[in-house]
């Protein structure tokens, strides 16, 4: 009888847990592994604060470290000069979703493993196959080879912007509305669906929908939102696409970039776009909305700078944002899209 397998790249480590900053070389020897000459990727001040902690227990006269500036095609070249003038044996992203992009092209590239230590959970580019770099104006979406291994520290997680947390919930959450969307796409024959990668993204999405509390900074549900956002990435990993995590609301956030220039957070984006797909798609509205109020989060466009004309405008773009991503947009529904607006949102301008 033949055995059938598929082989997935996927980190080899995982830990979330508080003051892991101070522990990165024990975790690699706990997981076999052995490397002398780390380069340490970090932002600004803040994260190179965090960096520094990380980098203890190397000796001090091999710690590398470079500081992302943007996540451009400029900044990954720079990057991988830096690669090859001090040839390391691992790159260590500390940072935020531009830090640990630009550090996973480069991994990529160079063929070297990576370590990613988000200092934020802002979205679930923490561990999956795909990097946003920009390109002149534009965004693209790149993909890349997954991180060895993960490291979430709870405390710095805890100490970052509230704005941003919120932002990761947005990511997470609209996973709910990119499931209703991939349901729809094989209903219609226009896509296939893996089961495996679907139960994990739902899993993911609904743990934090169903958190009975409502503190958000909260030990068990900040690890609840790193881990659902861990199993987001891995879940895209194994479909092979972003489709676990990516629908209308994430079509609806392309355009808004590509219109006026990514107005917000990816996030704050998708969260908000998510409610409208909700209500194109004739499910999940009410909870959502629910869920929304207990956290304090976007309920319409106008919280994070949008108004009713330019919201619209990218609704109607959206569906050329990925021609062949089939979702609720497809629909015919689009017309309605103005009286749909007023129904989520109110009667706003």
């Amino acid at each position: 009888m033949p055995l059938f397998n598929r082989f997935i790249s996927l980190p080899l480590f995982i830990r979330i847990e508080e003051s892991l900053r101070y522990h990165l070389k024990n975790v690699i020897r706990e997981s076999n592994f052995y490397f002398e000459n780390p380069l340490f990727i970090t932002g600004g001040a803040n994260t190179w604060g965090v960096a520094e902690e990380v980098s203890r227990g190397f000796e001090a006269e091999r710690n590398n470290f470079y500081q992302v500036g943007d996540n451009s095609l400029q900044e990954i070249s720079r990057l991988k000069e830096k690669v090859t003038t001090v040839t390391p044996d691992l790159l260590v992203a500390v940072g935020g979703g531009r830090v640990i992009d630009v550090a996973k092209v480069v991994a990529t590239e160079k063929l070297l493993p990576l370590i990613t230590f988000p200092t934020t959970l802002a979205n679930d580019g923490v561990v999956s196959p795909v990097a946003v770099i920009r390109d002149g104006g534009k965004l693209r979406s790149i993909g890349v080879n997954m991180p060895v291994g993960v490291l979430i520290d709870l405390q710095v997680i805890k100490n970052s912007p509230v704005k941003l947390l919120k932002a990761g919930i947005g990511d997470l959450i609209s996973n709910i509305t990119a499931l209703n969307d991939w349901e729809l796409a094989c209903q219609k024959g226009k896509d296939k669906m893996d089961g495996f990668a679907y139960m994990l993204s739902e899993k993911a999405a609904s743990s934090v929908l169903n958190y009975s509390g409502d503190n958000l900074l909260a030990p068990e549900f900040l690890k609840l939102l790193a881990e659902g956002l861990v199993l987001s990435g891995i879940a895209m990993a194994i479909a092979g696409s972003s489709r676990p995590a990516s629908g209308a609301e994430h079509l609806i956030s392309h355009a808004l970039d590509k219109l006026f220039d990514r107005p917000a957070l990816h996030g704050e984006q998708v969260g908000v776009a998510a409610l409208f797909t909700a209500a194109l798609q004739g499910k999940n509205l009410k909870e959502l909305l629910s869920f929304y109020r207990k956290f304090g989060l976007w309920e319409n466009p106008q919280s994070i700078g949008l108004n009713k004309q330019q919201f619209l405008e990218a609704v109607y773009l959206a569906p050329s944002m990925r021609p062949e991503r089939y979702t609720v947009l497809n629909e015919d529904v689009v017309q309605k899209a103005a009286e749909i607006y007023d129904e989520v949102y109110g009667n706003l301008p």
